[in-house]
């Protein structure tokens, strides 16, 4: 998938990141998942970092090597 990802168009990415964040929020709201995740970021140089799921943004999600997301416990 991260294959096709990387060969379409930046309107398609965009659409992509759109519902990765959709994804995310829908998840959050039927308490599926934490309210927070960890991203690993393509540029090294970046440390990784832990957000609240409210802040993923499509920016975030096309600069995240890897999102960490945290399956709630019932």
């Amino acid at each position: 998938m991260l294959d096709e990802y990387k060969h379409n168009n930046n309107q398609k990415k965009a659409q992509l990141k759109r519902l990765i964040q959709y994804s995310f929020q829908q998840a959050l709201k039927h308490k599926i998942i934490q309210s927070h995740c960890q991203i690993e970021f393509k540029n090294k140089k970046m440390k990784t970092k832990s957000i609240q799921i409210q802040e993923l943004n499509p920016l975030l999600i096309g600069q995240s090597e890897v999102i960490n997301f945290y399956e709630r416990l019932f």
